[in-house]
């Protein structure tokens, strides 16, 4: 699966970072604002409507041809979960559970 990112990371001290791009094979792509209507914001709110709890990362990403915000949430009683939105309509695509304490490998 083709994916294409804008970073966004939130720190525990509040601190933002943006990556404007990320070059993948060789080639530089970005995904400019005009490409998606929902924001940062939105993207959070509907995420902590789905999952109450603390939004650990969200990155704007293109998967498949579609642009997608991809939101990693700490519920209330410390389960992990990683949700899928439509950047465009707000749909959420995907509500996963993680099954072990890291956001990275295999354990979905």
């Amino acid at each position: 699966m083709k994916k294409l990112k804008n970073t966004l990371a939130i720190g525990t001290l509040g601190v933002v970072l943006l990556s404007a791009g990320v070059a993948t094979a060789g080639d530089r792509h970005i995904i400019a604002p005009t490409d998606y209507s929902l924001d940062l914001m939105q993207a959070s709110e509907l995420a902590l409507a789905q999952v109450p709890g603390d939004i650990q990362s969200l990155e704007l990403e293109k998967e498949d041809g579609k642009i997608v915000w991809e939101v990693k949430v700490a519920s209330a009683d410390q389960q992990r979960h990683k949700l899928i939105i439509d950047a465009n309509t707000g749909e959420v695509l995907e509500n996963k559970l993680k099954k072990h304490r890291s956001w990275f490998g295999d354990g979905e």
